[in-house]
């Protein structure tokens, strides 16, 4: 094997891999029937998805501009998407005991 053919076959287990980590996320997501439990699947794709994606875009792009824009983003996802899931947990909770923002303000 040559090394343009183990490169591009890097980059394609990459990919592969980051497309069955989410469609695994995603099945399990569809399997749960809480929204809670389908919300830990959700954070799971925010983290399981980017990382073998961004993999590959370095290993075909290297340091270039595109490849510290992937990690920019990429680290910008997994530093936010915590915030986003216990945001969004937080609303549910808050919308099943009936207490609005309206109502939690006096």
């Amino acid at each position: 094997m040559t090394g343009h053919e183990w490169h591009d076959s890097m980059v394609g287990a990459l990919l592969a891999i980051a497309v069955f980590a989410v469609m695994l996320c995603c099945a399990g997501m569809v399997a749960m029937r809480r929204s809670l439990d389908r919300l830990h699947y959700v954070s799971a794709a925010l983290i399981l998805g980017p990382l073998p994606l961004a993999a590959a875009v370095l290993v075909e792009e290297g340091l270039s501009s595109s490849g510290v824009n992937t990690i920019l983003t990429v680290s910008l996802m997994i530093l936010t998407g915590p915030f986003v899931t216990h945001a969004t947990a937080k609303a549910l909770h808050r919308a099943r005991a009936g207490s609005g923002p309206t109502e939690q303000a006096r």
